[in-house]
């Protein structure tokens, strides 16, 4: 499948300030666009955290233990490496991923790869029978990064955990080793709750 970058631009009447507002004409694809492509991947049963640590399954995802989840058919991204308190991720910087700036990766999609590392960060202290949710997350974007294809690569540490909150940063390279972005997340652990966090927490103030 071709990148959106081929689309034919056509000019309308409207304006945008004074240039014409280009309407885009999309081309015909020999397959479906992703979003409407049955989902790929698999989703881990409960049984699977109940028995393995959060290290465990992260380990077993960089393996191909465990199966890969949706995310990954879809955007490419994946951990390659994981141990206590941290993880590394990489993903293509694919054109599917483009903003409206020419040139340019969608700002969502970096901090998509950055976020995975701070709560795959979390997630390796994790026990067994233990869920934890993301609180916070916090990108500051560093650099643009060209949706050339190259492999981005996201780095997370964790740098605090307590007994109900832990704490991570990551950094986000591009296919050149330059630093593109970095963040810092939080995430609260659940003990006894399901990993799909189904039901609502209960958590005192």
């Amino acid at each position: 499948m071709e990148s959106g970058s081929s689309w034919n631009r056509r000019s309308t009447g409207g304006r945008l300030g004074s240039e014409p507002v280009p309407e885009l004409v999309e081309p015909s694809w020999d397959t479906p666009h992703p979003y409407l492509r049955p989902p790929l991947g698999d989703v881990l049963p409960q049984e699977v955290f109940d028995r393995l640590s959060g290290l465990e399954i992260l380990q077993g995802c960089v393996t191909g233990e465990l199966g890969a989840p949706p995310l990954v058919h879809l955007t490419g991204v994946r951990p390659v490496s994981a141990a206590a308190g941290s993880s590394e991720w990489v993903m293509p910087a694919s054109e599917w991923l483009c903003s409206p700036v020419p040139g340019r990766l969608y700002g969502g999609a970096t901090a998509l790869i950055a976020g995975l590392a701070v709560e795959g960060s979390i997630q390796t202290t994790v026990p067994a029978g233990t869920a934890f949710a993301t609180v916070d997350l916090k990108v500051y974007f560093v650099r643009p990064v060209a949706p050339d294809g190259g492999e981005l690569r996201a780095r997370g540490t964790v740098v605090h955990r307590g007994r109900t909150v832990a704490v991570a940063t990551s950094e986000v390279f591009d296919a050149e080793g330059r630093k593109v972005a970095l963040a810092t997340g939080s995430g609260l652990f659940l003990p006894g709750r399901p990993a799909a966090l189904a039901e609502p927490a209960d958590i005192p103030d």
